[in-house]
């Protein structure tokens, strides 16, 4: 029964989160401007002001890229960055696909859900692994081609 109660209350605390940032998320487009509204005139007097951007990117020639003789380094970065993005999104997603098993096996109180989450979470644990060494990988890779990256 305590179980129950843990579960049934980790699943309410989820959901008044997921309902506060979508609240929030609400009230910020609410109060963004819309686009085609009127627009406030500039006062007499006021310099203008130019509406380019800040900081402009440079220019790149085929020849900033670097590469080797048998791969280019763009597409090895975005391979790199690929894999890392598709590890990185299932090793948050089956949390929170566990948490729902567990609260269903909790609910119905048969042992084959907790017993399917544990194997699920050990699938998810070599994913972990994978994910820090597809983000190592990644980082070298952008170190190596790209060295004025973190300048």
């Amino acid at each position: 029964m305590r179980r129950k109660k843990y579960a049934i209350g980790m699943l309410v605390f989820l959901m008044v989160l997921q309902l506060l940032s979508l609240s929030t998320a609400i009230v910020a487009a609410a109060e963004a401007p819309k686009e085609g509204a009127a627009q406030e005139a500039p006062k007499e007097g006021a310099a203008k002001e130019e509406a380019g951007p800040a900081f402009e990117a440079p220019k790149l020639k085929p020849g900033d890229y670097p590469q080797t003789s048998w791969f280019n380094s763009r597409e090895a970065v975005w391979v790199a960055s690929q894999v890392h993005l598709f590890f990185g999104a299932f090793v948050l997603a089956v949390p929170i696909f566990v948490l729902v098993i567990e609260g269903i096996g909790v609910s119905t109180k048969d042992e084959r859900y907790d017993h399917m989450s544990h194997e699920i979470m050990k699938v998810t644990m070599t994913a972990f692994s994978l994910t820090a060494l597809s983000g190592g990988v990644l980082t070298i890779f952008l170190l190596a081609f790209y060295p004025d990256l973190f300048k």
